[in-house]
């Protein structure tokens, strides 16, 4: 079965023995590790060097520009669910705010990073409890559940 818990305590251990700059140390060992010609490799070797810290933080459209500079195609999602998210799970971390994204480089881009998670998690929150409302309202036990004659079968 699959992890797919945050690695709390491996980051608690990275921190305790190596700092906090052993994020930054990550990123440039999982460079090491990718493809030089990928996709990836461009946006966290850009993000290395344009965007250490959250206020150099870079707004999707630059990291865009760069990756078709490099003859990279790739939607933000894909970026999202791929380097994004699996940045979460490894031993560097790309944080993200309303300006954009960036390599955790000292505590505070973490504080920033939460904050704007904190935000974003509320309003989705705000969006289920309108969705379960009108659930219940139409009857419905789970939000989930498949309604087969509202979908013409």
């Amino acid at each position: 079965m699959k992890d797919t818990s945050a690695p709390t305590e491996s980051i608690a251990r990275q921190i305790a023995a190596y700092g906090f700059d052993s994020f930054l140390d990550a990123a440039d060992t999982q460079l090491k590790i990718l493809d030089p010609e990928s996709a990836d490799h461009a946006i966290l070797s850009y993000l290395r060097k344009y965007a250490v810290g959250l206020e150099n933080a870079k707004p999707w459209q630059k990291i865009e520009e760069h990756l078709e500079e490099m003859g990279h195609d790739m939607i933000q999602k894909r970026f999202q669910n791929g380097l994004l998210q699996s940045s979460r799970r490894a031993l560097y971390y790309i944080g993200s705010c309303n300006a954009g994204y960036f390599l955790f480089a000292k505590p505070s881009d973490v504080k920033a990073t939460r904050a704007f998670y904190r935000r974003r998690i509320g309003k989705e929150k705000e969006n289920w409890d309108a969705l379960e409302f009108l659930a219940t309202q139409l009857g419905f036990d789970r939000v989930d559940e498949q309604v087969p004659h509202l979908l013409g079968e």
